[in-house]
C-alpha cells in the first residue's frame, strides 16, 4: 500500500532533506498568502 511506499521512501531520503523541502514549501505558501492579502 501507500504506507509501505512512504516508509521505504523515508529510509532512502535523509530527514534533513525532507525537513528542508517542507520548510521551503511552507515559506512558498506563506509568500503566496502574503501576496494575496496585499
Amino acid at each position: 500500500g501507500t504506507m509501505r511506499q512512504l516508509r521505504a521512501r523515508k529510509q532512502f531520503t535523509k530527514p534533513s532533506v525532507v525537513r528542508r523541502a517542507q520548510i521551503q514549501k511552507a515559506q512558498y505558501v506563506q509568500g503566496l498568502r502574503d501576496a494575496e492579502e496585499i
